[in-house]
C-alpha cells in the first residue's frame, strides 16, 4: 500500500471539524498580528522637538503691563477722627523720705581668730591629796586600793610626843573589847536608842583591877540610813553606866563577836512590795492597751491615753522601788564594843 493511499485513508477517518481548511491560514494569521502591533507602536511614538522646531513657535511681541497703566483704585471715604475730651489729672504728690539714722556697728571678730587661754602658774597652790588620788605620776588611773596605798605612802610622818598613863591599873586603853548582850531589839525602819548589858568583867591595862564589872549597862543609838544591799545595822555606844553610879562617855562603835563593824540581823528587802508593784503595773498597762485597741475598732471614745496612765504608774512604782531594806536585830544578840579612846577611871579624874 502506498503513502498516498494511507494519507487518503487518514483524511477520511478524521472528523470534519478537526480537519484544517487550508495550510496557510495559521501562518497568515500570525503575520497579520505582528504587522498590526508594529503599526500601533509606530503611531504612538513621537520624537522630541529639536532646536529648529522651537524656533518655529510663535513669539509674543506684546509689552508687559506696568502698574502706572493700571486704573487707580477707588478711594474710600475716611471717617473723621474722634475729638479727645479733657481729662483732669490730679497734681503729683512728692513725698520727701525721712532721714535714715545709721547706727555704727563694730566689726565682728574674725572667725579665724582663736581665743587664747593664759595660765599663770607662778603661784600655784599645792595639789590636794584628794584631787590627785587615783592618778599616779605617769598619768595611769589607779584603783581605789592602789590610790589608798599611794596616799598613805606619800604622807609624811608626824612627830608626836610620848604620853605616859597616869595609872595603868585604872585605865582601859583604846582598842579594848567590851562584851555585852542586847536588852532591846533593833528595827532600822526608824532611828532609835538601844541598850545592852555587859556580860563579862573588863579589867584595866595591867589587869589588876576590874574597872567595868558584869551587869554594867551600855546606852547607844542606831540609824535608819540603810542603803540597798546593806545587811548590817550601824550602832554607836554613847555611854557606860556602872552599878556604883560611875558613868563614862564611850563614843565607840558596835561590832559583832569577830570584830566586824555593825550588827548583823534579819534583812527584809520588801520583795513583794517592790516587785509586786511592777507586776501590777504591767497588768494595768496591758489592760489599757487592750481597751484602747477594742475602742478603736468600735464607736467608743476613750478619754486619756495608756501613756499617761503608764507615766503615773511609773511614778508610783519608783517610790515603791526606792524602799530601803529593813534590818532587825533580835533581843539577846551578843555584841562587842570596840573602845575608841582611853577610859580613865582614876578617883581624881572622877572627882573632876
Amino acid at each position: 500500500m502506498t503513502d498516498d493511499t494511507l494519507s487518503a485513508a487518514d483524511a477520511r477517518a478524521m472528523p470534519a471539524v478537526a480537519r484544517p481548511a487550508s495550510r496557510w491560514l495559521l501562518p497568515g494569521g500570525i503575520a497579520g498580528v505582528v504587522l498590526l502591533g508594529v503599526g500601533t507602536f509606530a503611531a504612538l511614538y513621537r520624537p522630541p522637538a529639536g532646536p529648529a522646531d522651537a524656533a518655529a513657535l510663535p513669539i509674543s511681541t506684546r509689552a508687559p503691563t506696568r502698574s502706572a497703566d493700571l486704573p487707580p483704585a477707588p478711594l474710600l471715604a475716611s471717617a473723621p477722627a474722634p475729638v479727645a475730651s479733657p481729662v483732669f489729672v490730679p497734681p503729683q504728690i512728692i513725698v520727701t523720705p525721712a532721714p535714715v539714722t545709721v547706727i555704727a556697728v563694730p566689726p565682728a571678730p574674725r572667725p579665724t581668730t582663736t581665743p587664747a587661754l593664759v595660765l599663770d602658774l607662778s603661784i600655784a597652790p599645792k595639789a590636794d591629796a584628794a584631787a590627785t588620788a587615783g592618778v599616779d605620776t605617769a598619768g595611769v588611773k589607779l584603783s581605789s586600793n592602789e590610790a589608798f596605798l599611794d596616799r598613805v605612802v606619800r604622807q609624811k610622818p608626824e612627830t608626836v610626843g610620848t604620853d605616859r598613863l597616869s595609872s595603868t591599873d585604872m585605865v582601859i586603853p583604846q582598842g579594848s573589847i567590851i562584851t555585852a548582850v542586847l536588852e532591846t531589839a533593833i528595827n532600822s525602819d526608824l532611828p532609835g536608842l538601844v541598850r545592852a548589858v555587859v556580860s563579862r568583867d573588863v579589867r584595866g591595862f595591867d589587869g589588876s583591877r576590874i574597872l567595868i564589872p558584869r551587869g554594867s549597862r551600855l546606852i547607844g543609838q542606831y540609824s535608819n540610813g540603810v542603803a540597798l544591799g546593806q545587811s548590817r545595822a550601824f550602832v554607836i555606844w554613847t555611854r557606860l553606866l556602872r552599878s556604883d553610879g560611875v558613868s563614862v562617855q564611850l563614843g565607840s562603835a558596835a561590832t559583832d563577836p569577830l570584830g566586824a563593824a555593825g550588827l548583823g540581823g534579819k534583812v527584809n528587802n520588801h520583795f513583794l512590795r517592790r516587785f509586786g508593784a511592777a507586776t501590777l503595773l504591767s497588768v494595768i498597762t496591758s489592760g489599757l492597751d487592750y481597751l484602747v485597741n477594742t475602742a478603736q475598732k468600735g464607736s467608743s471614745v476613750v478619754v486619756g491615753s495608756p501613756t499617761q496612765a503608764t507615766q503615773l504608774a511609773g511614778i508610783a512604782l519608783q517610790r515603791e522601788i526606792d524602799i530601803p531594806p529593813t534590818i532587825k536585830v533580835a533581843q539577846g544578840t551578843p555584841v562587842r564594843v570596840f573602845v575608841a579612846k582611853d577610859l580613865d577611871f582614876s578617883p581624881d579624874r572622877a572627882a573632876r
